[in-house]
């Protein structure tokens, strides 16, 4: 079986491929059956290449194609024969986001795998997930808290909302319920507080005081895309109060739009996003 996963959030494909990757792989330590690529920037022909060989050690390969949705007309044909003649022992995982294209070649991939739509109203999906994550790391919430917990990251970010009650479980300890007062301390002050202290040293163009900044938000556990999401939104206020210097609006122009790259980088790309995040802040100097 081929899929094509479709999501505009991609806490439900990264949980989907996880969960497709346990159950046709089991634990494979060394990642040797599992490999991704991503459209536009891979090789599709190393991709079907790889699809076609035999696995090692295990009965399956599972191969997960990355923003499928930017395939050129060429790889899209590559992968449309590809699925018209199968690996029997392969499985391939189209991510396309919620871009889908809608034309002749597309339809005609579509009749060669399973798709599988993830999105539905926000707001049943994130309480649905915090329900779930709270059952599995047995703890329970604050109805206060958990309200604070959205107003933060937002009904979107499901997989921002996921990090950050693992971050508060670990947090609390023993304690079974967690608080408002764990939410204002986790996830609001202690990371933008540090963010604005990260945003000076950039200005300053100082990378030594980013790096540590950087360090001292790794051991509160924040993760790369919530740093990310506060430096675009400073850096968009920042953008509105540029004035009418064409230079500073040019300025901010492009900062925010390398964090906007960052931002694709870090939803899509299988590289390190602690590295993806430092590269994208070098590059604001």
């Amino acid at each position: 079986m081929n899929y094509l996963f479709v999501s505009s959030d991609p806490y439900h494909t990264e949980k989907a491929v996880t969960e497709l990757k346990k159950k046709l792989l089991g634990d494979d330590a060394f990642g040797l059956n599992c490999s991704f690529f991503e459209a536009g920037h891979d090789s599709i022909d190393e991709a079907v290449s790889v699809l076609r060989t035999t696995p090692f050690g295990s009965e399956h390969r599972l191969v997960i194609l990355k923003k499928a949705e930017e395939l050129s007309e060429k790889e899209s044909a590559l992968i449309t024969s590809y699925l018209k003649n199968p690996a029997r022992c392969s499985t391939l995982v189209l991510d396309a986001g919620d871009k889908v294209p809608r034309n002749k070649i597309w339809e005609e991939m579509g009749k060669y795998v399973k798709e599988v739509s993830f999105d539905e109203d926000n707001k049943k999906k994130l309480n649905s997930l915090i329900d779930m994550e709270l059952k599995a790391l047995k703890k329970t919430i604050a109805p206060d808290a958990a309200a604070l917990i959205k107003e933060l990251k937002g009904e979107d970010d499901m997989l921002g909302v996921k990090n950050e009650l693992e971050k508060l479980s670990v947090f609390t300890g023993d304690r079974s319920e967690i608080s408002k007062s764990d939410v204002e301390l986790m996830v609001g002050k202690t990371i933008d507080g540090n963010v604005f202290r990260l945003l000076d040293a950039i200005v300053a163009k100082d990378p030594a005081r980013v790096l540590k900044i950087l360090s001292e938000l790794w051991e509160v556990r924040a993760q790369p895309h919530e740093i990310l999401g506060l430096l675009a939104w400073h850096y968009r206020k920042m953008r509105v109060g540029a004035g009418n210097s064409a230079s500073a609006r040019k300025r901010m122009k492009r900062n925010v739009n390398i964090l906007l790259s960052a931002d694709s980088t870090l939803k899509s790309s299988a590289c390190d996003p602690r590295i993806a995040l430092e590269t994208a802040i070098f590059k604001l100097f």
